[in-house]
């Protein structure tokens, strides 16, 4: 039975299909991610062309079933393209979309992931600090995986004078169960705790005076890795940037 679609949706991946044809991975508000065949897109005549441009805001036409669907309309409603002038914001709005593209699963609606989605692209878009979006982003990986980072006090022991984060414990730890990891200032303790503890739409509640943001990054690099499965290709161009 084919469901039709009439919905707004994020574009996350194209691969090619025949000679004139692609794939197109999308994120929908109402149908979560879904693959379609987009006939013709690749032609210069094409009008779906500049609708289903990569990580781009969509509306979308078209149906789909149990295998891969048909879109038949695409008309572009952001192409948020200040992403674009900073190779930052761009490489941390390609490890996005790499992680929808390849570990959300097909077809399983979620309102929050979509919101997730739109909001991070629209603050790479509007000039938010693109390593905080990139932080927040790897929260919420973290988050939904089933991830839970502890961060109110010592992992280990609990108590509430702590020096860093182990990512083998999942969380802080104190002076006396730190072993070899280096010692992190207040700042950017204090900053961890609340990235586990608000979400992206807070963003204006983060302060990176004196945070190290390259060690977080790392840090939640390696918990999203080893703690969580999730291995993204795009963190090895990101790395180079910090």
């Amino acid at each position: 039975m084919k469901t039709i679609i009439d919905d707004e949706g994020i574009i996350l991946h194209l691969q090619n299909y025949k000679e004139n044809d692609a794939i197109v991975q999308v994120y929908f508000k109402e149908y979560g991610k879904l693959s379609l065949v987009a006939k013709g897109v690749k032609k210069m005549t094409s009008k779906n062309a500049l609708g289903v441009h990569l990580m781009s805001k969509s509306h979308i036409e078209g149906s789909f079933n149990s295998t891969l669907g048909s879109l038949t309309r695409a008309t572009a409603v952001d192409y948020f393209r200040f992403i674009q002038d900073n190779i930052v914001s761009e490489s941390v709005g390609q490890y996005i979309l790499e992680y929808y593209y390849r570990y959300e699963p097909e077809n399983e609606p979620d309102k929050v992931k979509y919101h997730t989605l739109e909001t991070a692209l629209s603050y790479l878009n509007n000039g938010y600090p693109p390593l905080l979006v990139l932080l927040l982003f790897q929260a919420f990986i973290l988050s939904v995986n089933g991830i839970s980072v502890y961060v109110d006090g010592c992992c280990v022991c609990q108590s509430q004078s702590v020096n860093s984060i182990s990512t083998y414990n999942g969380g802080f730890v104190c002076h006396q169960h730190q072993g070899n990891l280096p010692s992190l200032n207040k700042e950017t303790l204090m900053f961890f705790r609340r990235l586990h503890q608000l979400s992206i739409q807070q963003i204006d509640q983060f302060d990176l005076e004196h945070v190290d943001l390259k060690t977080l990054i790392l840090i939640q690099d390696v918990m999203c890795r080893e703690n969580a499965g999730i291995h993204l290709s795009s963190m090895k161009f990101i790395k180079t940037l910090l």
